[in-house]
Protein backbone atom coordinates (compact mmCIF):
# COMPACT_ATOMS: atom_id res chain seq x y z
CA UNK A 1 0.00 0.00 0.00
CA UNK A 2 1.46 3.15 -1.12
CA UNK A 3 1.00 6.01 1.76
CA UNK A 4 1.99 9.06 1.94
CA UNK A 5 5.05 8.84 3.77
CA UNK A 6 6.45 6.22 1.35
CA UNK A 7 5.82 8.72 -1.33
CA UNK A 8 6.75 11.60 0.65
CA UNK A 9 10.06 9.48 1.17
CA UNK A 10 10.31 8.52 -2.35
CA UNK A 11 10.07 12.11 -3.63
CA UNK A 12 13.11 13.19 -0.96
CA UNK A 13 15.04 10.08 -2.99
CA UNK A 14 14.38 10.92 -6.12
CA UNK A 15 15.57 15.24 -5.34
CA UNK A 16 18.85 13.53 -4.04
CA UNK A 17 19.54 11.75 -7.14
CA UNK A 18 18.81 14.32 -9.50
CA UNK A 19 21.81 16.90 -8.50
CA UNK A 20 22.05 20.37 -9.01
CA UNK A 21 18.75 22.42 -9.69
CA UNK A 22 18.50 25.11 -12.08
CA UNK A 23 18.11 28.78 -9.87
CA UNK A 24 14.93 29.41 -11.37
CA UNK A 25 11.94 29.03 -8.87
CA UNK A 26 8.66 30.00 -9.88
CA UNK A 27 5.66 30.03 -7.30
CA UNK A 28 2.73 28.05 -7.46
CA UNK A 29 -0.77 28.46 -6.33
CA UNK A 30 -3.00 25.72 -4.86
CA UNK A 31 -7.13 25.58 -5.34
CA UNK A 32 -7.60 23.91 -2.46
CA UNK A 33 -6.04 24.91 0.63
CA UNK A 34 -5.28 28.32 -0.99
CA UNK A 35 -1.32 28.06 -0.35
CA UNK A 36 1.81 28.70 -2.36
CA UNK A 37 4.99 26.09 -2.61
CA UNK A 38 7.97 26.57 -4.95
CA UNK A 39 8.90 24.74 -7.80
CA UNK A 40 12.96 24.48 -10.08
CA UNK A 41 14.04 22.79 -12.47
CA UNK A 42 11.46 22.65 -14.83
CA UNK A 43 8.25 24.33 -15.29
CA UNK A 44 5.39 23.11 -18.37
CA UNK A 45 2.00 25.11 -18.76
CA UNK A 46 -0.85 22.35 -19.35
CA UNK A 47 -3.37 22.53 -21.03
CA UNK A 48 -6.38 20.54 -20.24
CA UNK A 49 -8.56 18.64 -22.77
CA UNK A 50 -10.84 16.08 -20.47
CA UNK A 51 -14.05 17.39 -19.37
CA UNK A 52 -14.05 15.71 -16.20
CA UNK A 53 -10.23 17.36 -15.77
CA UNK A 54 -9.53 19.80 -12.86
CA UNK A 55 -6.83 22.12 -12.71
CA UNK A 56 -5.43 21.96 -8.73
CA UNK A 57 -3.08 24.43 -9.26
CA UNK A 58 -1.83 27.36 -11.33
CA UNK A 59 1.35 28.80 -11.54
CA UNK A 60 1.36 32.28 -9.83
CA UNK A 61 4.49 34.26 -11.25
CA UNK A 62 6.56 35.23 -14.09
CA UNK A 63 5.15 34.55 -17.81
CA UNK A 64 3.71 31.43 -16.21
CA UNK A 65 0.47 33.73 -14.30
CA UNK A 66 -2.57 31.92 -13.81
CA UNK A 67 -1.58 28.93 -16.71
CA UNK A 68 -2.26 25.51 -15.25
CA UNK A 69 0.60 24.00 -13.27
CA UNK A 70 -0.59 20.61 -11.97
CA UNK A 71 -4.16 18.91 -13.36
CA UNK A 72 -6.01 16.21 -12.22
CA UNK A 73 -8.27 14.13 -14.31
CA UNK A 74 -10.82 11.20 -13.41
CA UNK A 75 -10.65 8.25 -15.33
CA UNK A 76 -12.57 4.99 -14.20
CA UNK A 77 -12.24 4.07 -10.46
CA UNK A 78 -9.32 6.64 -10.14
CA UNK A 79 -7.51 9.80 -10.61
CA UNK A 80 -4.41 10.72 -12.74
CA UNK A 81 -2.37 13.55 -11.97
CA UNK A 82 0.05 15.60 -14.31
CA UNK A 83 2.15 17.95 -12.84
CA UNK A 84 4.15 20.09 -15.06
CA UNK A 85 6.87 20.97 -12.58
CA UNK A 86 9.57 19.54 -10.54
CA UNK A 87 8.19 17.48 -7.15
CA UNK A 88 9.69 18.83 -4.13
CA UNK A 89 8.62 17.78 -0.52
CA UNK A 90 5.96 20.92 0.11
CA UNK A 91 4.48 20.86 -3.38
CA UNK A 92 3.65 17.08 -3.51
CA UNK A 93 2.12 17.40 0.46
CA UNK A 94 -0.32 20.20 -1.41
CA UNK A 95 -1.32 17.40 -4.32
CA UNK A 96 -2.25 14.72 -1.67
CA UNK A 97 -4.14 17.26 0.48
CA UNK A 98 -5.97 17.82 -3.17
CA UNK A 99 -6.40 14.22 -3.82
CA UNK A 100 -9.52 13.35 -2.17
CA UNK A 101 -7.83 10.22 -0.69
CA UNK A 102 -8.50 9.14 2.92
CA UNK A 103 -6.17 6.87 4.85
CA UNK A 104 -7.83 2.87 4.71
CA UNK A 105 -6.12 2.72 8.08
CA UNK A 106 -6.74 6.11 9.93
CA UNK A 107 -10.42 4.64 11.23
CA UNK A 108 -8.72 1.88 13.36
CA UNK A 109 -4.89 2.03 13.63
CA UNK A 110 -2.43 5.01 14.15
CA UNK A 111 0.52 3.66 11.98
CA UNK A 112 3.87 5.41 12.40
CA UNK A 113 6.39 6.18 9.30
CA UNK A 114 8.49 3.43 10.61
CA UNK A 115 5.86 0.41 9.76
CA UNK A 116 4.73 -0.35 6.47
CA UNK A 117 1.48 -1.59 6.08
CA UNK A 118 0.75 -3.52 3.04
CA UNK A 119 -3.16 -4.59 2.31
CA UNK A 120 -4.24 -7.57 0.15
CA UNK A 121 -7.61 -8.90 -0.45
CA UNK A 122 -8.79 -12.38 0.28
CA UNK A 123 -12.15 -14.09 -0.37
CA UNK A 124 -12.75 -14.33 3.50
CA UNK A 125 -11.99 -10.29 4.14
CA UNK A 126 -8.90 -7.87 3.94
CA UNK A 127 -5.48 -9.15 5.49
CA UNK A 128 -2.76 -6.28 6.57
CA UNK A 129 0.86 -7.23 6.95
CA UNK A 130 2.29 -4.92 9.37
CA UNK A 131 6.44 -5.17 9.08
CA UNK A 132 8.51 -3.01 11.63
CA UNK A 133 11.98 -2.61 9.20
CA UNK A 134 13.80 -0.69 12.06
CA UNK A 135 15.97 -2.61 14.57
CA UNK A 136 13.98 -1.02 17.87
CA UNK A 137 10.73 -2.19 18.82
CA UNK A 138 8.19 0.57 17.34
CA UNK A 139 4.87 1.40 18.53
CA UNK A 140 1.45 1.03 17.18
CA UNK A 141 -1.94 2.00 18.61
CA UNK A 142 -4.66 -0.17 17.41
CA UNK A 143 -8.38 2.06 18.18
CA UNK A 144 -10.22 -1.16 17.35
CA UNK A 145 -9.44 -4.39 18.27
CA UNK A 146 -7.53 -6.89 15.58
CA UNK A 147 -5.93 -10.46 15.56
CA UNK A 148 -2.56 -11.18 14.75
CA UNK A 149 -3.07 -13.90 12.54
CA UNK A 150 0.01 -15.37 12.91
CA UNK A 151 0.32 -15.96 16.76
CA UNK A 152 -3.64 -15.88 17.46
CA UNK A 153 -2.83 -12.97 20.06
CA UNK A 154 -5.60 -10.16 20.39
CA UNK A 155 -3.92 -6.04 19.71
CA UNK A 156 -6.06 -3.40 21.07
CA UNK A 157 -4.72 -0.39 22.38
CA UNK A 158 -0.25 0.51 22.56
CA UNK A 159 1.55 -2.56 21.54
CA UNK A 160 5.32 -2.26 20.76
CA UNK A 161 6.30 -3.91 17.72
CA UNK A 162 9.88 -5.90 18.30
CA UNK A 163 12.87 -4.95 16.08
CA UNK A 164 11.94 -6.39 12.22
CA UNK A 165 8.61 -8.10 13.64
CA UNK A 166 5.68 -8.82 11.10
CA UNK A 167 1.66 -9.39 11.99
CA UNK A 168 -0.85 -10.20 10.26
CA UNK A 169 -4.33 -8.73 10.58
CA UNK A 170 -7.39 -9.68 8.92
CA UNK A 171 -9.61 -6.94 9.47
Amino acid sequence: MLNREVLLYLVQGAGRRIGKTSAESVEILFKDPGKYAKTQVFNEILKLNAEKGEVIAKYNSDYYVDEAAITKVSVGKGQVVYCGTFLTNENTRLILDNLDRNDPLQSWVDVPKEIEVVKRKSDTGNIYLFLNYMNKPIQVNFREMATDLLSGNKLEGEINFKPYEVILVRK
